[in-house]
């Protein structure tokens, strides 16, 4: 787990939290947390189990600077990306849409079908703004009947008054997914249907 917080313009800070002893000078902070994936049992077709996400959205929210990313483990940033962090001081909330976009969970939490799932490998957050958000985020994935933590984020979005912004495919492309579980809902281009 990668988090990268930034406190203003001039100075960020790179924390790695981990569970594996480790050392590098690339990170301000190498955080030791206990065993994210407990004698290696997770739900069956996820790579981490409820204990994970759990801990992910604490230490999320236990961040004590203002402007936050939270990266995961097999992100890979090609370009500069301080310009996401600029747009903190618009929105409260920047990540991306999922690239399967899950909507099984709508009729659940009673969220439109056109408001899919968030990927959570790639989120910025103001935390001035987002205290409450992550006190419903978690509250709400106590409640929902998987362990992934992307269904409770939509929802907690959802429901929320904060302004978010979602990024564009190529600031979060997923070369391994391809998007076929989504039935097409508009074609804009000539010759496409």
């Amino acid at each position: 787990m990668l988090f990268r917080s930034r406190k203003n313009s001039s100075q960020v800070h790179f924390i790695l939290y981990t569970d594996l002893n480790f050392k590098s000078s690339i990170f301000d902070e190498i955080i030791k947390i206990p065993n994210l994936i407990p004698n290696g049992i997770t739900a069956y077709g996820w790579s981490e189990g409820k204990y994970y996400f759990e801990n992910k959205i604490k230490i999320l929210s236990e961040s004590i600077y203002e402007k936050n990313l939270y990266l995961d483990g097999d992100v890979k940033t090609l370009v500069n990306i301080d310009c996401i962090f600029d747009m903190l001081e618009k929105f409260d909330i920047i990540v991306a849409h999922d690239s399967c976009r899950s909507t099984k969970w709508s009729d659940k939490f009673k969220i439109p079908l056109c408001f899919p799932d968030m990927n959570l490998g790639l989120f910025f957050f103001k935390k001035s703004n987002t205290v409450d958000f992550f006190k419903a985020w978690s509250k709400n994935y106590q409640i929902q009947p998987q362990p992934h933590d992307q269904p409770s984020f939509t929802k907690t979005l959802w429901d929320s008054n904060l302004r978010f912004f979602t990024l564009p495919p190529e600031f979060n492309h997923r070369p391994k997914i391809i998007n076929n579980r989504q039935n097409l809902a508009i074609i804009h281009g000539r010759g496409q249907g």
